[in-house]
Order: C-alpha cells, then sequence, then structure tokens
C-alpha cells in the first residue's frame, strides 16, 4: 500500500471523509502557498468500514523544482476526539435546557437562590432582582439585604420557617416583602438545607416565587365567600326558625303532604346553615382571625364530652359509639371549643359512614411529648385516589355516598387548619371497604414535676 501511494495519492483521498476532504485540500494548499506549518483533524475510513480521527502536522519544504515537500506526523486521535465530541454535545445540551430553564423562570417569575445562614452571603439568579426590584449591575445579595426587605410583619414568620429549616432540613412559607420603591409584594420561598457532609457551613438552596397574583385572587376569593356568607346567614336564620316553628305544630296541625315538603326544606336548610358556618370559619382561620384560647384540658372529659354530644346523631343510623380506656390524668393544652369542633367532625363522619348496628370507638394515648386522639371506624373506607385530598377543601370522595350522607367537603379542612393552629397534626390509615381511623396529635400537658395532669 505505501508503494502504491507514493505513485498516487488519490488512494489516500479516497478514504477521507467526504465532508472533511475540501477543508483538508484547502488547508494544505495554504500551507503550500505561504509555507507555514500544516495542521489539521479529519476522518478516514479504516479497514473495518469504520471511521478514524486523524491530526496531521507537518513543516512544508520548498524544493528546487518549485514543489512543495512536507515532513510532520499524522496521529491517531479517535478516542480523544470522541471525547471532546460527547463533551460537546453535551454541553450544547446543558445550554439549551438553562436557556429553557431560565425562560421559564422568566416566565413564571421563578428565581433561584442559594444562601448560607452562617456567613450571612446569598447568591440570586438574575429573576430574583427583578422580584425584589433590585439593580443587579449594583446589588450585592445578602441575607442581611433580604432580611430588610421582609415585610416587617412577616419576619417572625420567616424567623421561624429558617428555624424549622435547620430542623426538618425543609424551609416552605409564603410572605411579604416590600421593594425599595415601596409597593409590596407576596413571595413563596420552597428550599432544603443541604446535608452536613456536603457543605461545611448551613446552607439553603431553593426558589421563590411572585405570588401577588395569586394572594390577591385568594384575598378577592376569601371576600367574596366572608361577604355572601354573612349576607345570608341573617334571611337564612329567620327561614330556619320559620320552618321549625311550622314544623313544630304550634301554629296548628300541618296537612301530612305539606309537612313532608317543609320538613326537607327544614332539612336543607340546616345544611345550608352548616355550609355558611363552615365557609366563615374558613375565611377566619385564612386570614388569621380565629382566635384561640390554649388551656389545660382533660382528655377524659373532652372525649366523654364529645359523645354526650354526639349520641343522639349516633342513634339515627344505629351506631354504638364506645370510649376506650383512657387515663383521668392525661391532659393536654389546647382550645376546649375548637377541641369539640374537631371531635365532633370526626366523629360525626365516622358515624354516617358506617353500617346499622356497627361500632365507633374512640381514644387517646400518651406517647412521647404527644396525646394521640383516635376515632376509629369499620365504614365504607377511603379508596386509595382519593386519600392524597382528604383534607383539602370542597373534597368529596364520590358524588353519591358522600352527598346522600350530606357534608360541604369544608369539615376535614377546617380540623387540620385547627389542630395545626394549636402546635398539633391530624392524619389518618385507611382501607376500602374495611375502615379508617383518624388521629389527632396534640401537645402533652405536663405539671412542673414533669408528671402528667
Amino acid at each position: 500500500m505505501p508503494e502504491q501511494v507514493k505513485h498516487d495519492a488519490s488512494l489516500i483521498l479516497d478514504k477521507i471523509h467526504p465532508q472533511d476532504l475540501p477543508g483538508l485540500l484547502d488547508s494544505i494548499n495554504k500551507s503550500a502557498a505561504t509555507l507555514s506549518n500544516w495542521q489539521y483533524q479529519y476522518r478516514v475510513l479504516n479497514s473495518t468500514g469504520g471511521l478514524t480521527w486523524l491530526s496531521g502536522h507537518a513543516a512544508p519544504e520548498r524544493m528546487p523544482d518549485g514543489s512543495t515537500l512536507w515532513h510532520g506526523y499524522l496521529e491517531d486521535i479517535t478516542n480523544t476526539k470522541q471525547y471532546y465530541l460527547e463533551l460537546e454535545r453535551v454541553n450544547k445540551a446543558l445550554k439549551l435546557s438553562q436557556e429553557r430553564l431560565d425562560t421559564a423562570s422568566e416566565n413564571a417569575l421563578i428565581g433561584f437562590w442559594q444562601a448560607s445562614l452562617d456567613t450571612g452571603e446569598l447568591w440570586w439568579s438574575s429573576v430574583i432582582y427583578q422580584i425584589f426590584g433590585f439593580e443587579e449591575a449594583t446589588t450585592t445579595p445578602s441575607v442581611a439585604l433580604f432580611k430588610n426587605a421582609v415585610h416587617p410583619d412577616d419576619r417572625d414568620m420567616v424567623i421561624q420557617s429558617e428555624k424549622v429549616a435547620q430542623e426538618t432540613g425543609l424551609n416552605d412559607v409564603v410572605h411579604r416583602i416590600i421593594r425599595p420603591d415601596g409597593t409590596i409584594r407576596w413571595v413563596h420561598e420552597l428550599a432544603r438545607m443541604l446535608p452536613v457532609s456536603d457543605s461545611a457551613v448551613a446552607t439553603l438552596i431553593g426558589s421563590v416565587q411572585d405570588v401577588t397574583e395569586r394572594m390577591q385572587l385568594q384575598q378577592l376569593k376569601s371576600e367574596f365567600i366572608s361577604t355572601v356568607s354573612h349576607e345570608l346567614r341573617t334571611p337564612l336564620t329567620s327561614i330556619k326558625g320559620a320552618l321549625g316553628l311550622v314544623n313544630s305544630g304550634k301554629l296548628g296541625q300541618v296537612p301530612e303532604k305539606m309537612f313532608n315538603l317543609l320538613t326537607v326544606a327544614h332539612s336543607n336548610s340546616e345544611r345550608l346553615s352548616h355550609l355558611i358556618d363552615d365557609l366563615l370559619d374558613i375565611e377566619k382561620l385564612a386570614a388569621g382571625k380565629m382566635s384561640f384560647d390554649l388551656q389545660v384540658v382533660s382528655v377524659q372529659k373532652e372525649l366523654q364530652h364529645a359523645i354526650r354530644n354526639l349520641q343522639p346523631y349516633a342513634k339515627q343510623f344505629a351506631v354504638i359509639m364506645q370510649l376506650q380506656l383512657v387515663p383521668s390524668a392525661l391532659c393536654i393544652k389546647a382550645d376546649a371549643s375548637r377541641l369539640q369542633q374537631v371531635l365532633t367532625n370526626l366523629l360525626s363522619n365516622a358515624i354516617k359512614f358506617s353500617s346499622h348496628g356497627a361500632t365507633v370507638t374512640i381514644g387517646a394515648k400518651h406517647e412521647a411529648d404527644k396525646v394521640n386522639i383516635e376515632v376509629t371506624d369499620n365504614g365504607l373506607g377511603i379508596a386509595p385516589e382519593f386519600q392524597p385530598r382528604v383534607f383539602e377543601r370542597f373534597a368529596q370522595a364520590d358524588g353519591s355516598s358522600s352527598r346522600q350522607r350530606g357534608g360541604t367537603g369544608l369539615g376535614l379542612a377546617i380540623c387540620k387548619e385547627l389542630v395545626e393552629q394549636m402546635g398539633g397534626s391530624i392524619g389518618f390509615r385507611s382501607v376500602l371497604q374495611q375502615g379508617s381511623t383518624f388521629f389527632v396529635s396534640l401537645p402533652l400537658h405536663q405539671d412542673s414535676s414533669g408528671q402528667l395532669e
């Protein structure tokens, strides 16, 4: 082969990749014309049918007859070239992903940040400067700068969220900021604490989104619900009272057909009244206007009180309520009236979704620094696909069973808000067609000696 190439260079040119041949020839011609060192990378077809990358280096020498002779070498750089080509591909893909992320970030007004809680250092992406109303070219972000931008009424909430992040690793808070021009915006901060092994200092990495429009719409919705609810309450109270008086027979005997219609009307007015009360409770909780009087209360007495209040309701469904043994000394810190509201809702749900003759149990037990109150039924249970939505507002498992048994779809959402406002948590476990257990966990109260009260 080498002997053939000495007399016919076209044998080599035929092996060169068609896309690289024009550039190769051009580089050779330029080197010959200027007597500059020749250097070029190109692909050739190898004996296995694949492609080999070659890198050529040579110094030209003009011969007496005017021709040019090159002194140099060819190097196989296939592995290196493939590595750099892959790196270039990855960089292009990364750049494209970054451009898409930047576009999405700008469109959704979501910025990204990293903060050191120990040193006060803070890094912002470009969108955050826009959200906070700062000039990127003249602003050096810092934790101090961020905290100065937080609305004074929300600073304690933000500080508390950071403390929670150090304990749980998650920072999730919605608060207001004041921009340099005096305008107030709502932002949603969502971040995670880096593991200690990954960072020598306490570091949060997260995002911030401008949610002003969402909060304004939420406020308008809440105001609308509140206004409508208050406007409905007065006439509805009159209608409900009038229907109750007529149905009582104190104004005279009512024909049977009319009595049945009036009974349905009175029942529906009761349901509407309950819905309005729930709407007002939700509005108060969302606005932070619901007051709580946290006192030391006896768990046993509160559970007994709840059972007494629900006995007539349980009798309608032929359901038996059973109180499990609870130590008389077991006490919690709670608002008694709000706790009764929670227990009433959980018990009434358990009753109405139980079959005739079934038993609903309620009990409590002490675990660490908490008291867990549990309400258990053997009723319909909750379908797995609906379980993530159980505590959402207006959530109904289905339009047949739930609607037939009544309910606004707000009760459990209100329970969740009330329990959390009292420093507790609420959850459940359920198996379809086997029943459900809802549990409320509230802070245990101990006397100064550490004994249960």
